[in-house]
């Protein structure tokens, strides 16, 4: 995956939801701190976008991520227009770290557009035990220009609190 790319499943998603705000976790929120040139190919292969809705309950954003999957999921012809898929994920099926909210990186630009027009808010947070996982952060440090230590200890530090998924 490409950043024009993530910025179009920002876009795609903030639409199909009427919102100005989605949170994307997994492997590709990298793409919201580091370009693809920076990263090894291995660690922007995949063609899919985790999204989490901002809602004021969890089952408010269960429905909105069951809606964005819906529209642009796997197999949605958005995926085969466009060669990517979004995953809308609700609070219960993605394990986030404690102090993720701290961690958050914005991404704003004329390419996320809200249903609004104004640039839709992005934040992005690495998911712990899921898609980023140790291997991928493997990867990446072996990329020449991106510096993963951070990341890595990250991980590291956060297996006690969900040792069933950091095993994965």
């Amino acid at each position: 995956m490409r950043r024009h790319q993530l910025e179009h499943a920002i876009r795609t998603a903030c639409q199909i939801i009427g919102a100005r705000e989605v949170i994307v976790v997994g492997s590709q929120s990298i793409l919201g701190t580091f370009t693809e040139e920076q990263l090894p190919a291995a660690a922007t292969m995949s063609i899919e976008v985790d999204i989490l809705p901002i809602a004021d309950d969890n089952p408010e954003t269960a429905r909105l991520a069951d809606l964005i999957e819906g529209v642009a999921g796997e197999l949605s012809p958005f995926e085969q227009l466009h060669g990517f898929s979004l995953d809308g994920v609700d609070l219960e099926t993605c394990v986030l770290p404690t102090g993720w909210r701290e961690r958050l990186v914005k991404v704003q630009n004329a390419n996320t557009a809200a249903p609004s027009g104004e640039p839709a808010v992005h934040r992005l947070v690495p998911r712990q035990g899921g898609p980023l996982r140790r291997e991928t952060l493997r990867l990446a440090r072996e990329g020449p220009e991106l510096r993963c230590r951070l990341a890595a200890g990250r991980t590291d530090r956060h297996q006690h609190d969900h040792p069933t998924a950091t095993s994965r």
